[in-house]
C-alpha cells in the first residue's frame, strides 16, 4: 500500500513505484511513457523542509534559495499559485533560481501583494493556458474543501506547457494522524517564527492566525501519498511521483512532454533528492 506505515524517526528507506489503474483489475502493464504512476518513499527521509506556518499569509511556506541547474533556465516562468506573503517563508523553492525563472505571485488575498489576484480553483482571469513552464504550490491544497482541490488540479494542469511540470507540497496527515496517537492535539511538535506550532495546528491549521480573523488558515482538506497522487493522476497529470517528507508530502507531476530526467536532476543539484532511488513494484 502506497504511504503505509507512519515511519517516524525512521531512517530513508526505498521508494516505490506503482501503477494503480493496473492493480484496479489485475491487470498487467508494461512501464513506457504513458504510463500513470505514483511513486511514493517508504520511509521518511531526513532533512526535508518542515511545515512551518508563521500566521504571515494564508499560503505561504517554504524553502529558499539559489541553485545552479542542469538546464538553461532562461526565460522560463514559474506560477507560485497560492503564493502567501513576501518573507523568509513565501518565497520559492531553491529549484526556481531567482536568475532563471520568471515568477508570477498568485493569491485569493489583496494584502498579500501578489502580481494575480485569484483563487487557484480559477486562475482563468489572470493565468492564460499553457503560459508556464512549472506551479509551485507550497501548502495551499490543505486550505481547500475537498471538493475543490481537483478543480485546483485542474487549473494547475491548464496553466502549464505540454512540457511543464507542478512541484506541490502539503502536510502528510498520516505523520499527523501519528503525532495525534502518540503524543495528543495539545503537543507542541516544533517551534516556528510565529511561535510554538502544535498538532492541533498541524491538522486544522495555525489556531493563533484563526483567532486573531485569518480564518483563510484553516485547513479544509488532507492528504496522503496515495490520495494526493490519485488526485493528481485523475487530473489528467500522465506521470506522478509523491514522497514524505517530515511532516510534509512532496508531489511532482509531469506533463505529457516533461523531461522528467532533466527535471529531477535539476533537483538533485539544489540538493533535494526525496524523489530519487525508486524501485518498481510487482
Amino acid at each position: 500500500m502506497v504511504g503505509s506505515g507512519n515511519g517516524i524517526g525512521r531512517a530513508r528507506g526505498p521508494r516505490l513505484r506503482i501503477s494503480p489503474r493496473a492493480a484496479d483489475d489485475g491487470a498487467q502493464r508494461t512501464p513506457g511513457a504513458d504510463d500513470r504512476r505514483i511513486g511514493a518513499t517508504a520511509a521518511l527521509a531526513a532533512g526535508a523542509a518542515d511545515a512551518e506556518p508563521d500566521g504571515t499569509g494564508a499560503d505561504e511556506r517554504r524553502v529558499s534559495g539559489a541553485g545552479t541547474t542542469s538546464r538553461d533556465r532562461a526565460s522560463r516562468r514559474v506560477l507560485n499559485a497560492g503564493c502567501g506573503m513576501r518573507s523568509a517563508r513565501g518565497k520559492l523553492h531553491a529549484l526556481f533560481a531567482p536568475a532563471g525563472w520568471d515568477e508570477t505571485r498568485l493569491d485569493i488575498a489583496p494584502e498579500t501583494q501578489p502580481d494575480v489576484i485569484a483563487s487557484i480553483t480559477d486562475m482563468s482571469a489572470g493565468c492564460a493556458s499553457a503560459s508556464y513552464d512549472a506551479v509551485w504550490s507550497s501548502h495551499t491544497l490543505e486550505h481547500l474543501y475537498a471538493h475543490q482541490v481537483p478543480q485546483a488540479l485542474a487549473e494547475f494542469r491548464r496553466v502549464l506547457k505540454p512540457d511543464g511540470f507542478a512541484l506541490i507540497t502539503s502536510p502528510d496527515i498520516e505523520t499527523v494522524a501519528a503525532l495525534v496517537v502518540a503524543h495528543g492535539l495539545d503537543h507542541v511538535v516544533y517551534t516556528s517564527p510565529a511561535g510554538p506550532i502544535t498538532v492541533s495546528d498541524m491538522i486544522f491549521g495555525h489556531g493563533r492566525s484563526i483567532t486573531r480573523g485569518s480564518v483563510h488558515m484553516a485547513h479544509n482538506t488532507g492528504f496522503t501519498c496515495d490520495r494526493l497522487g490519485t488526485l493528481l493522476l485523475d487530473s489528467g497529470f500522465p506521470a506522478v511521483l509523491v514522497a514524505r517528507g517530515r511532516y510534509d508530502l512532496w508531489a511532482l507531476a509531469f506533463m505529457e512532454r516533461a523531461d522528467q530526467e532533466a527535471i529531477r536532476a535539476d533537483l538533485r543539484a539544489v540538493g533535494f533528492d526525496l524523489f530519487d532511488d525508486e524501485a518498481e513494484a510487482s
